[in-house]
């Protein structure tokens, strides 16, 4: 993947960006999917609030590239109603034993996630070259 998208960033002259941004929100679909399968109920907020973030660039000493994450939880009004999400995946100590929801969806959708994302690169970098 990371090949893929060194070619098509020097294809496109350096905007990769876009094609980041679609390839790495369409991928991240099937892990929120799988995660709101996953996610243990008692109110539904948690698996209300459940959403991506923005696609954002990380940093050169951080190995470049970019990345989109999953699981923010925030309610419609923009408050953070499943601010609990980590108590929930990881536990709390004492009676609060760990439900993970996140991770599974990642290990489960993996691959899928991986495929949209070499399917998106391979078809920009069609066009870029004129193919």
């Amino acid at each position: 993947i990371q090949r893929m998208a060194q070619e098509l960033s020097d294809a496109e002259g350096g905007n990769f960006r876009k094609t980041a941004t679609e390839a790495l929100t369409e991928a991240a679909q099937p892990v929120l999917e799988k995660a709101k399968a996953f996610v243990p109920v008692k109110t539904g907020t948690l698996k209300r609030t459940l959403r991506t973030g923005k696609v954002v660039k990380r940093p050169e000493k951080a190995g470049g590239g970019y990345r989109i994450d999953i699981g923010k939880f925030k309610g419609e009004n923009g408050d953070e109603d499943g601010f609990y999400a980590p108590f929930v995946e990881f536990g709390h100590g004492g009676p609060a034993a760990p439900h993970p929801f996140l991770q599974p969806a990642f290990d489960a959708k993996r691959e899928e996630a991986n495929q949209i994302i070499k399917s998106k690169l391979s078809e920009a970098l069609d066009r870029a070259l004129g193919k």
